[in-house]
């Protein structure tokens, strides 16, 4: 199944996708508006994400993460050279800042991120997880990643699965209106019944 896909992003932790679903039946959205994790789908209503997953959703977010990505990490040390999905690789190996491993590969020759290696399992995931990029354009003078795969597999063993393959057949910068990241009426009002809970 092929979905429309729209990503948009902004300093520093702003961050919002769109899947329009097929036959008009409504976009599932999820985003980071600085403070708040929360998705909504029209299907099953909206969520609020708390804890380590909103931890996780907030590094997503993290306009600089290039820049600032050691900040997410408790240690990161060089695993060595390695093949990962077919290209030889500086295997990095990574603990973030919620305890999970999280590795990453950078191809030996352009130094550019191959992908990386986590388990997803933890947050509803289906297990070990390969998030590889490739097709690198330049825009506006920055590298970007145009195709994006993630592949799984059982930690109890077997192949790897093509589970999503993402392709951007655009980017713009500097033109995102930052009301996008508002988050819908449905998950405000959910956000305010929660906090109307919680007072004593």
């Amino acid at each position: 199944m092929t979905l429309p896909f729209v990503f948009y992003a902004s300093a520093p932790y702003l961050r919002l996708e769109k899947v329009s679903l097929p036959d008009n039946k409504g976009e599932v959205l999820s985003g980071f508006d600085g403070e708040l994790a929360w998705s909504f789908d029209p299907r099953s209503g909206p969520a609020i994400t708390t804890g380590d997953e909103r931890e996780s959703a907030k590094r997503d977010a993290d306009f600089y993460y290039p820049l600032d990505e050691l900040t997410w990490f408790k240690s990161m040390e060089t695993a060595g050279l390695e093949d990962y999905e077919g290209q030889r690789c500086y295997h990095l190996h990574g603990i973030n800042n919620w305890g999970k491993t999280n590795d990453h590969f950078y191809d030996q020759k352009t130094g550019l991120l191959v992908g990386y290696e986590f388990d997803s399992e933890w947050r509803g995931g289906s297990g070990l997880t390969h998030e590889i990029f490739s097709d690198y354009r330049k825009i506006d003078g920055v590298l970007v990643p145009m195709k994006q795969v993630v592949k799984i597999k059982s930690k109890s063993g077997g192949d790897w699965t093509v589970l999503q393959v993402t392709i951007y057949s655009s980017v713009t910068f500097n033109d995102v209106d930052r009301a996008v990241f508002t988050p819908p009426p449905s998950v405000r009002d959910l956000v305010s019944k929660g906090k109307q809970h919680s007072t004593p």
